[in-house]
């Protein structure tokens, strides 16, 4: 069963020695002057590396741009993970401040999952993976934000499909001929402590099925302080009495700026041959973003490695007597 997670400040660890310091100051410093805040919820997966998989024209332009891109969760292709982002809450949390419009990108921390490949390849069927420094992304994240907008981050839990389309039930009947019942899952997510929180809400948001428990993987959110403090109208589906033939609206997109990748990726790895044109121009779009970069005299190197996926053709092999 899922566990409902606290949410707290960001808890920095002994290993991030010298970039430790630099956040620590960042931190105190904005939470001084601009309550800039960087929450994590529950417990944060172990490890040193987060995976992140683009499309490549994504990729490119994260490069050459320095950006990242957060989008909302109604653009989610599951439409279970934008369920409860697009329920009325009026009943338990009238104030908007509760639960409001926010952004999302996600990361996994699984370094080779042939279903992230294929899914991200899309037409070109071209996909890069970002092996990326978990410490420097937050770090770059909390300095890319705007004055007084919160970073969450949270591991994805996985529950069946039942137990989610059914938790926003008080009561539920396990057969026709049984009584209603309190509905735990209920209590745990939506009345927690009896009051409807921003905790609750993101909890609710952390929520995916098992059919995709693979993906392990890890939401970073990101509220900002204007759709905190006035109602900002988020993108939602159609409701009845539409013709059903029109195109459900996407998500908003939040574009970060000023993202020094050079300083957050380990390595790259792209489903393509080093003879590729597509190899070629993302190595010379990285050569050109370590030439830019002011930390270049650190003679920082990204590794560009190609990754056959499903393997390469081999010749027809005769079995040993």
């Amino acid at each position: 069963m899922a566990k409902f997670k606290d949410i707290k400040d960001y808890i920095i660890r002994s290993s991030d020695k010298e970039l430790n310091k630099n956040f620590e100051k960042e931190k105190n410093t904005e939470k001084e002057k601009n309550n800039k805040y960087y929450y994590q919820i529950g417990s944060l997966q172990k490890g040193s590396s987060y995976y992140k998989y683009l499309p490549y024209k994504r990729a490119l332009e994260c490069l050459e741009k320095s950006i990242i891109t957060f989008v909302e969760p109604s653009s989610w292709d599951d439409t279970y993970e934008s369920l409860y982002y697009e329920a009325d809450y009026d009943n338990v949390a009238p104030e908007y401040k509760e639960h409001p419009r926010l952004f999302a990108t996600c990361v996994t921390n699984k370094k080779y999952d042939e279903a992230a490949w294929r899914i991200y390849s899309e037409q070109d069927k071209t996909c890069v993976q970002f092996e990326i420094d978990r410490f420097n992304f937050r770090y770059q994240l909390l300095k890319a934000i705007k004055d007084k907008d919160r970073i969450y981050e949270g591991a994805v839990q996985y529950l069946y499909k039942g137990y989610i389309e059914n938790i926003y039930k008080k009561k539920l009947k396990n057969n026709k001929n049984e009584p209603e019942k309190d509905n735990s899952l209920y209590k745990k997510f939506i009345s927690n402590e009896n009051y409807f929180t921003r905790k609750n809400y993101l909890n609710l948001l952390l929520l995916k099925r098992r059919d995709f428990i693979h993906e392990n993987e890890t939401r970073f959110f990101i509220i900002r302080k204007k759709d905190i403090e006035h109602e900002a109208k988020k993108a939602i589906k159609i409701p009845d009495g539409i013709n059903n033939d029109q195109k459900i609206p996407k998500g908003k997109l939040y574009i970060l700026k000023n993202i020094r990748w050079i300083d957050i990726i380990k390595r790259v790895t792209i489903n393509r041959s080093k003879d590729s044109e597509e190899f070629k121009k993302l190595q010379e779009i990285i050569n050109k973003t370590i030439d830019n970069s002011e930390k270049d005299k650190k003679n920082k190197d990204i590794e560009l490695i190609p990754y056959s996926v499903y393997g390469e053709k081999q010749d027809r092999i005769k079995i040993e007597a």
